[in-house]
């Protein structure tokens, strides 16, 4: 599962995602769209194509062209066509499902941005009790 936060608001939650380069994408039926509006922002990346951006607007404040898309993706990268991306701020977090002896199963999460292994990880050794966070879910 992974989910995108801003300014307090979840903008995406998904239990299927694409990641490229490091970064999560979401299904296009998993953003909420009400927070988001048309930027005239536009990129091309030699491989995936022209990218298009969205303004991101929660309460009354924006995070210009914090989120992008690929329309029409190139043939190499059309696992990202109909998903979307965020960054500049916008926290994305993966959670790593775990099946703990004892405890059952819960998730760990952790940044995109934080490496799994340096972040959450000793000596291959996960720690902490498990909690229920705001999702429902138990957190290691």
């Amino acid at each position: 599962m992974a989910k995108a936060v801003w300014n307090g608001q979840t903008l995406a939650e998904s239990e299927t995602y694409e990641t490229v380069e490091g970064n999560i994408y979401f299904p296009d039926e998993t953003v909420k769209r009400e927070f988001l509006k048309a930027s005239s922002t536009t990129s091309t990346c030699p491989w995936k194509g022209l990218a298009r951006y969205y303004t991101i607007i929660v309460d009354g404040q924006e995070n210009p062209d914090a989120a992008w898309y690929y329309p029409d993706p190139k043939p190499a990268a059309r696992n990202v066509k109909h998903h979307t991306a965020f960054w500049r701020g916008v926290e994305v977090t993966k959670y790593l499902w775990l099946n703990i002896e004892r405890e059952g199963l819960c998730a760990l999460p952790f940044s995109v941005r934080e490496p799994l292994i340096k972040s959450r990880f000793r000596k291959g050794v996960a720690s902490a009790t498990p909690q229920v966070d705001g999702m429902g879910f138990r957190v290691c």
